[in-house]
């Protein structure tokens, strides 16, 4: 519940409380469930399950950093892009 100030002199409108209190116990709620994922198997998940090292040589890493000055895209978003991309070959 939610405490509102009000006047002392004000008279109280039920309909316009059952509103605030409806507005106030619906705040927190997503507004869409399918953006809020709730399983670790869910594309938009947070990356906390694994992580990895990826070693690069000079040529490989600089061709890398050449598209993505580009693109203006992360090294680490493309890479996982090229990733899940090849595996959808």
């Amino acid at each position: 519940m939610s405490k509102r100030r009000v006047p002392a002199s004000a008279k109280s409108n039920k309909q316009l409380e059952a509103n605030i209190e409806k507005f106030a116990n619906e705040a927190d709620k997503p507004e869409k469930e399918e953006l809020t994922p709730k399983t670790d198997n869910h594309p938009l998940a947070p990356r906390k399950y694994k992580s990895i090292t990826l070693p690069f040589n000079l040529y490989e890493f600089e061709r890398i950093a050449e598209h993505c000055d580009k693109t203006r895209e992360s090294k680490q978003g493309f890479i996982r892009q090229a990733i899940l991309d090849a595996l959808d070959k």
